[in-house]
């Protein structure tokens, strides 16, 4: 780049400098996994959930489905609201840029700048992961996608607390939970949808089912964020043994 000053009696000076430009480039599932806090991001997917200040959420959130069809990304705390200020509606293709900020062992992107790509509304359907809710099996890489767990066994609530209240299940030895806070609902469910949610969850204590919704982790652990108000289906009644019942109980 050149520069050239001039003062009133028309003296210049001129400054030459370099300045390199990196190349676009949409950040790989790969690369995102691999990315440390501060890198810069650029990813690209399927809209699969959204939250939403507009719609009633305490935050803009969205979650992205790679591409390909395998590999979730987590867009956190956006200042811009997708739904208010974008437009943004499911199987729509955005684009988020901005720095990893990974958090309790899950890759996300926080304070991120979404556009959209395409607004094509594209068809897209939870990836069945029960061949993956083992042991070894590391869930980080599994944030953000919309998944299904066959055969689950419904476990008890916590309900007391008014910010975390989980209805567990159980698989292969692995507890996860759907956590049902309302105000972390993708803007697929309302308020009121949660007492539903968590009576027919209550209701089938000790029945296998399959669950699904968007898979996030804490520490490691994996639970999921409802996207409809049967997130728990296919309710099934297994025969069990007198001292079965009592280990269940």
């Amino acid at each position: 780049l050149t520069a050239t000053v001039a003062d009133a009696q028309g003296n210049t000076v001129v400054k030459e400098f370099n300045r390199t430009v990196p190349k676009f480039k949409v950040t790989t599932w790969a690369e995102y996994q691999a990315a440390k806090e501060g890198d810069n991001l650029i990813i690209q997917g399927i809209v699969v959930a959204i939250n939403s200040k507009a719609a009633g959420n305490t935050r803009n959130h969205l979650f992205l489905l790679d591409e390909s069809g395998f590999g979730g990304y987590y867009s956190y705390q956006m200042d811009v609201d997708p739904v208010a200020d974008l437009g943004i509606e499911l199987g729509m293709t955005v684009r988020v840029s901005g720095p990893a900020a990974p958090y309790s062992g899950m890759m996300e992107i926080k304070g991120g700048i979404p556009t959209v790509v395409n607004t094509e509304k594209k068809d897209f359907a939870p990836v069945d992961i029960t061949d993956k809710w083992v042991e070894g099996t590391n869930f980080n890489e599994l944030v953000g996608m919309p998944v299904t767990v066959k055969g689950v066994t419904i476990g008890g609530q916590v309900l007391d607390n008014p910010t975390s209240q989980y209805l567990y299940f159980e698989l292969n030895g692995i507890q996860g939970y759907v956590r049902t806070y309302v105000t972390d609902f993708p803007t697929t469910l309302k308020a009121e949808d949660k007492a539903t949610i968590d009576a027919v969850h209550a209701e089938k204590l000790g029945y296998t089912a399959d669950v699904t919704g968007i898979l996030i982790t804490y520490s490691g652990a994996p639970y999921i964020i409802p996207t409809s108000v049967d997130c728990f289906y296919n309710f099934a009644l297994p025969e069990r043994s007198d001292a079965e019942k009592v280990t269940l109980e």
